[in-house]
């Protein structure tokens, strides 16, 4: 189970002004973080991906391939648009929807 304190830790990690991936994947599970540095979004990339993305209140993210959901948790907690995240590993999922939760 994800710790309770995992998305007020990440959200007081996106209002600093420099995000490091390592202080996201620490909230991860181990079999996750290994992951990290070559299948999840980087926090600077996925900032400055939602800043042109977002178009207005009603612009609607889908994430094909979001893993453990990162991408759409990093927009999320940085904007009140939907964001939809779509994974077919299991494993992933359920972690996703840990966070999501």
């Amino acid at each position: 189970m994800m710790d309770q304190d995992f998305m007020t830790t990440l959200q007081d990690l996106l209002q600093q002004e420099h995000v490091f991936d390592e202080d996201f994947d620490a909230l991860l599970f181990p079999q996750f973080q290994n992951h990290s540095n070559r299948h999840y979004t980087e926090i600077y990339v996925a900032k400055l991906a939602l800043e042109f993305l977002i178009q207005g209140e009603h612009t609607h993210i889908v994430d094909i391939g979001s893993g453990v959901g990162k991408f759409c948790t990093v927009g999320a907690l940085l904007y009140p648009n939907p964001f939809t995240g779509i994974e077919y590993r299991k494993d992933q999922v359920d972690i996703a929807r840990q966070i999501a939760s």
